[in-house]
């Protein structure tokens, strides 16, 4: 039978229980605080051309400048700027009946890359957009719509900083 020194008595279990909850307490305390809910939002600087936002893309790791346009509903890839098809796509020309444009187009997958985030096999339009150039003044090598923008939860525009943020 193992003895006790007369000066000491055996530990309770509520004893040994209470100092568990107090090192779990303490443990708990000291923890380091979890990581944000949402990561760091990405930041794409632009530049402006006539009031209108132009964005660097790669396309297939080759760096193009897009404009960005919400109200295009999927991004379009220049066919000058990314290959040629084996038939002819008549290039873009402005709507009469709606405030867009129009043109023949050819579904694609390619990996595009913005902002350090990289979509692999996404789904664009390869369009003939020579006569873009004529309708805006300025050289795109595609349109980035909503396809990409509506993945983010906050889209913001800061124009002193001349920075889009793309929160996730």
């Amino acid at each position: 039978m193992k003895r006790f020194p007369s000066n000491r008595r055996p530990r309770s279990p509520e004893y040994s229980l209470r100092r568990l909850h107090t090192f779990v307490l303490l443990l708990a305390l000291l923890a380091p605080a979890p990581a944000p809910a949402h990561p760091k939002p990405l930041r794409v600087p632009f530049r402006t051309s006539a009031s209108m936002i132009l964005i660097e893309v790669k396309i297939d790791g080759h760096p193009m400048i897009f404009l960005l346009d919400t109200g295009s509903i999927g991004t379009i890839v220049s066919l000058k700027s990314y290959r040629t098809v084996p038939f002819p796509l008549r290039t873009i020309r402005r709507d009469p009946r709606s405030p867009g444009v129009v043109g023949d187009s050819v579904p694609v997958k390619l990996d595009l890359s913005l902002g350090g985030h990289t979509w692999y096999s996404q789904s664009v339009s390869l369009m003939n957009l020579d006569g873009l150039v004529d309708l805006l003044g300025t050289r795109v090598d595609g349109i980035l719509g909503q396809d990409i923008l509506r993945e983010f939860r906050y889209v913001r525009i800061d124009y002193s900083a001349r920075v889009i943020e793309l929160e996730e």
